[in-house]
């Protein structure tokens, strides 16, 4: 049996032989027994790939059935395994391509591999009608790239749109990499709401503020995934208890994961006070008869506190450019009545304007008199040596005293 720093982990095993040999019923006229061995660190050296080999061997000569281990990586091992036709199960190995039974067809494990955290997250999705979001992926820790990509692949095969992708490097809270992750914001809060966060706890804690610095955090309109594949455990016991629970191994020998949905929550006694709020489970996945296990929460009255009183959607009503919204068809009453009011003001406009060039017409000839107010005087007068038709214009409104003896004279003919 091989481990690999697990030996706490592995208390369990001598206490898991004991009662398999103590069963009567198990193993009829056989016992089991272990040969544990440490096959040191993974430090990447040399060493390390050569001495799991070693040890294998080294068992299999000595009679050994099977093998539990290694604790981390297992790809050697398992391939070694199914080139001697002996079973290996392990307790602990994020490996995804061990899945491949074809090659590893002796290989199992009780602990889901990283990428088996993507059946969770898109349950997630679709639970709640996302089906638009987009992944920002860290190379830290180690599972990141594997579970992004078993996130794309399956997306893809329950056709969900991943908007945007994008990875970001091994985060340490420095100002490059906090503008790199603001670049990734602006560059796609236009048009992704959901947002699926793969990397360590300190980057998505940086990523969520950058969204909050565009003021995106406070309509209710975003939402932020976390993929966190370490244990969660809110509360060390004191005491050691004893229980059974239900492991679901696939076709490929994979453990399904245990997952559980964490958010904000009031803590007990409180309410309404961020300083007193903490991560709380709020909800677990439940394995049916489907592909995908099915999202549950753990009390009806203990549910995800919307900011809205809803979750957010994962694209507007119209889309993210008015792409879902047709234009409204034309309505030609609305239209025609339009066109008569207008009509309408235009010919008032032009009587408007006749009148007002009227108007000034009138104002220009005041000054001038009517004819019919005019008395016409003939004389005969000679004007050098020739004899013209004179005309002394008299007004009626002269005889009152006004001087008549000028005269005004002139020329209305030959």
């Amino acid at each position: 049996k091989l481990f690999l720093l697990f030996k706490v982990i592995l208390g369990g095993l001598p206490l898991a032989v004991e009662a398999v040999n103590k069963n009567p019923t198990l193993l009829k006229n056989r016992k089991l027994s272990f040969w544990p061995v440490d096959i040191g660190r993974k430090n990447g050296t040399f060493g390390y790939s050569v001495q799991p080999i070693r040890s294998m061997t080294e068992m299999r000569d000595k009679k050994v059935v099977a093998f539990i281990g290694p604790g981390d990586g297992c790809t050697s091992e398992a391939l070694l395994a199914a080139a001697w036709n002996m079973p290996m199960i392990s307790f602990k190995c994020s490996d995804s391509v061990v899945s491949n039974k074809e090659i590893f067809h002796t290989f199992a494990r009780t602990l889901a591999p990283a990428s088996k955290v993507s059946k969770s997250v898109i349950s997630l999705l679709l639970n709640f009608h996302w089906k638009k979001f987009a992944i920002i992926a860290g190379t830290r820790p180690y599972w990141g790239p594997e579970v992004a990509k078993a996130i794309r692949d399956l997306a893809e095969t329950e056709k969900l749109t991943i908007t945007h992708f994008r990875e970001v490097s091994d985060h340490i809270p420095t100002d490059s990499t906090i503008n790199r992750m603001q670049e990734i914001v602006d560059e796609t809060y236009e048009t992704t709401r959901i947002y699926v966060f793969i990397g360590e706890q300190i980057g998505m804690v940086d990523f969520v503020r950058c969204l909050q610095n565009r003021n995106l955090l406070t309509s209710g309109e975003y939402m932020v995934i976390s993929v966190d594949d370490e244990i969660y455990d809110p509360a060390v016991r004191d005491n050691t208890m004893q229980t059974r629970f239900d492991v679901h191994i696939d076709s490929n020998g994979d453990a399904e994961g245990n997952y559980t949905v964490i958010c904000m929550l009031d803590e007990p006694g409180y309410k309404n006070n961020i300083g007193k709020m903490s991560m709380q489970p709020v909800g677990y996945f439940v394995f049916t008869t489907s592909s995908l296990p099915e999202f549950r929460y753990s009390k009806l009255d203990r549910q995800i506190p919307w900011l809205r009183g809803s979750p957010p959607r994962a694209e507007p009503v119209c889309g993210f450019k008015g792409e879902l919204c047709p234009p409204k068809p034309v309505d030609w009453k609305y239209i025609t009545l339009s066109v008569c009011i207008a009509l309408v003001f235009m010919i008032a406009g032009a009587f408007l304007i006749k009148h007002y060039r009227y108007e000034q017409t009138l104002a220009g000839l005041l000054w001038k008199v009517d004819i019919k107010d005019v008395t016409f005087i003939i004389e005969n007068i000679e004007m050098n040596g020739k004899a013209k038709n004179c005309f002394q214009p008299c007004r009626q409104s002269f005889l009152n005293g006004a001087d008549t003896t000028k005269r005004a004279y002139t020329s209305i003919g030959r």
